[in-house]
């Protein structure tokens, strides 16, 4: 069958999605929101280096809910507070249209009962289904660790790395969003990007504790972040001596004291940093079980090269289409579920023997968290 889609924004990602949408003869486009003034009125396809689709850009939020789809590739810029997009994804479950979406909702259910009954009674109004996805968070852990699963007889631990070289990556990227440039003391209690991805893993890590058959009753985040004693010239910009060129964030969730999840995000904008070992971008799934085991997945391509290699048409980067796909292959599953709240298939997942389960210990009614930072020179 063929699915009619509107793509909702267009950045980077969201013009991965658009390309692919428009390629694919499984997807009719017929509806695009921007966020940007200046592509109303665009046609879609020239965003995207395609001829005309008919289809025009607008940002009339009213004009996109009253438009007939049956998925929104919903690809907002993401926020460190779910309930920002809150407004816009429930109008859209409500309007009929199943949402489908790299910037949250993983796992609801870390916000509490009445949260997650928010959404279930939108989806039950729509008659409509509601899915996060990307590739990190949303594949690597959930999906790929998850699947690992069924390698081992037990497991202590699931951990995942991600190291990603931004040396050539927009200057949006490098100093407003992840903060490089910046003093250690500075993004220790404002990184905006710690605080954005805090809820991102706190949802994932639930997710996959939840799939797992366990639970966790305590999230935690430490921050290591290096500075130089000189400057350093990137493509981007000028990053002064004694700001961060690199830093690293880890997230860890715990079971009856016993750390059993956790995601490492390592970025940097210059290797030799004494005391880091900074290595080529890769994300690395590490089981601590019987038997224990380390998969390394690796683009073909750096993302350090310079110019960075994009794919013109979109401008999108190995990861920004990574996660595009992610969440567009999703979509057939997304159309034939049942209403509510969608998660990964678990068809195939064994039960898992956690060693640290200890059935007398009982959890906490609901997860705490915190924060520890550290700077390293």
């Amino acid at each position: 069958m063929t699915y009619t889609v509107i793509q909702w924004a267009t950045g980077p990602v969201g013009r991965s999605a658009l390309l692919h949408v428009i390629d694919n003869p499984d997807y009719e486009l017929v509806g695009v929101f921007a966020y940007s003034a200046a592509k109303v009125g665009l046609d879609a396809g020239s965003l995207v280096g395609r001829p005309a689709t008919g289809v025009k850009v607008t940002n009339d939020r009213k004009a996109i809910l009253g438009l007939e789809a049956d998925v929104v590739v919903y690809a907002p810029r993401m926020h460190p507070d779910i309930r920002h997009m809150d407004d816009d994804v429930l109008a859209l479950l409500r309007s009929g249209k199943n949402v489908v979406t790299p910037a949250g909702y993983w796992y609801p259910p870390l916000y509490g009962p009445e949260y997650t009954q928010a959404i279930q009674a939108a989806c039950r109004e729509g008659n409509t289904t509601l899915f996060g996805a990307g590739e990190n968070p949303g594949f690597f852990l959930p999906r790929l660790a998850v699947t690992l699963m069924s390698t081992q007889s037990e497991v202590r631990s699931i951990g995942l790395a991600e190291m990603c070289d931004l040396t050539h990556s927009s200057r949006e990227l490098i100093f407003d969003v992840v903060g490089f440039g910046k003093t250690a003391e500075k993004l220790e209690g404002n990184s905006i990007i710690a605080q954005l991805v805090d809820r991102c893993f706190h949802e994932e890590m639930g997710l996959v504790a939840n799939i797992l058959g366990t639970q966790i009753d305590r999230y935690e985040r430490t921050s290591r972040f290096a500075t130089l004693d000189h400057d350093i010239q990137l493509d981007a910009g000028l990053v002064k001596a004694g700001t961060v060129v690199a830093q690293a964030h880890r997230w860890s969730g715990w079971r009856n004291e016993a750390e059993i999840l956790s995601v490492t995000n390592t970025w940097f904008v210059h290797r030799d940093v004494p005391g880091w070992d900074l290595d080529d971008d890769r994300w690395t799934i590490t089981i601590d079980g019987r038997p224990s085991m380390t998969v390394d997945v690796k683009p073909t391509i750096s993302l350090a090269e310079s110019p960075p290699l994009t794919y013109a048409d979109t401008e999108a980067g190995v990861m920004e289409t990574m996660t595009a796909m992610v969440v567009l292959n999703a979509i057939p599953r997304v159309c034939a579920a049942e209403a509510g709240i969608l998660y990964p298939d678990t068809a195939n997942v064994p039960k898992v023997r956690w060693i640290t389960d200890d059935t007398n210990n009982q959890l906490s009614s609901s997860p705490t968290w915190s924060s520890v930072v550290s700077q390293t020179s």
